[in-house]
């Protein structure tokens, strides 16, 4: 009989923080284009890099909750 530690058992809260990361990386996105087009290069392109950062973020807690 082997028992699981609290770190493998997946809970509810794990699955909602990916939900979030992919709903943060959306809005993220959103923001950066709509900035972009507003003539702001430098803020467009930051908050395309933090939309990329929270999807790869999402993306790999994703593949570990998983796996």
């Amino acid at each position: 009989m082997t028992m699981l530690s609290a770190q493998e058992t997946p809970t509810t809260g794990n699955v909602v923080l990916i939900y979030i990361l992919f709903l943060l990386a959306g809005l993220l996105a959103g923001g950066a284009w709509t900035v972009f087009r507003n003539h702001s290069k430098f803020l467009g392109v930051a908050l395309g890099g933090c939309a990329v950062m929270a999807a790869a973020a999402g993306v790999m807690w994703a593949i570990d909750f998983y796996n």
